[in-house]
């Protein structure tokens, strides 16, 4: 169920809380179950983050390091950089970045007036994982702005977090990742970077 609440400057948040799995069996959760339709189980094996296109559970590895199919580091002696765009029929993306250097950046083109599909959410999300989704998708808006909750999210792929990337959020860290985010109407550019700690 979709709540607004007013505050007094006009301005109105926008929560999803409150809606409920209906998914039975919770191995098949697109997050964190074994479901054959989501690349999570695949992603679980890399200790990097990456972006969910929430409505077509598009699942994209921002590439900030090199793993094999085993989730076993990859080592490369060359800089190379690699350049991707993908077409999931709603959704455009074109990823960037240089896994040597650590860095990363993908940008996102979504429909005009594109929305949260919930009742997708509420059919492949445990009520866990659904709760940590709908937690992501809170924003705020003017009160006669039609505006909506953007159906992205960002994941840590070790610990399944989930973070945010509604327009009130310019920047954050995941462990040894820092994000940034820019908004332009319908498009999201996420530049990522691997900065872990000096020993």
């Amino acid at each position: 169920m979709l709540e607004i609440w007013q505050h007094k400057q006009g301005i109105e948040d926008v929560s999803y809380e409150g809606i409920k799995s209906v998914l039975e069996d919770h191995e098949e959760c697109y997050l964190c179950g074994s479901s054959d339709r989501s690349l999570m189980g695949y992603y679980r094996n890399f200790d990097t983050i990456g972006l969910i296109s929430l409505n077509d559970w598009y699942v994209v590895d921002f590439g900030l390091k090199e793993y094999d199919d085993q989730g076993n580091p990859l080592k490369s002696d060359d800089a190379h950089t690699f350049t991707q765009m993908t077409n999931t029929g709603e959704v455009f993306l074109m990823t960037s970045g240089s896994p040597d250097r650590g860095m990363a950046s993908v940008d996102v083109s979504l429909p005009e007036d594109y929305r949260p599909d919930t009742q997708m959410l509420q059919e492949h999300l445990c009520q866990t994982c659904l709760d940590k989704i709908t937690d992501s998708l809170k924003t705020s808006k003017w009160k006669y702005e039609k505006k909506q909750a953007i159906p992205l999210c960002l994941v840590d792929f070790k610990t399944l977090e989930i973070y945010s990337l509604q327009d009130g959020h310019v920047g954050c860290s995941i462990r040894d990742y820092w994000v940034d985010m820019e908004y332009d109407g319908e498009k999201v550019e996420i530049h990522a970077y691997y900065l872990p700690r000096r020993e």
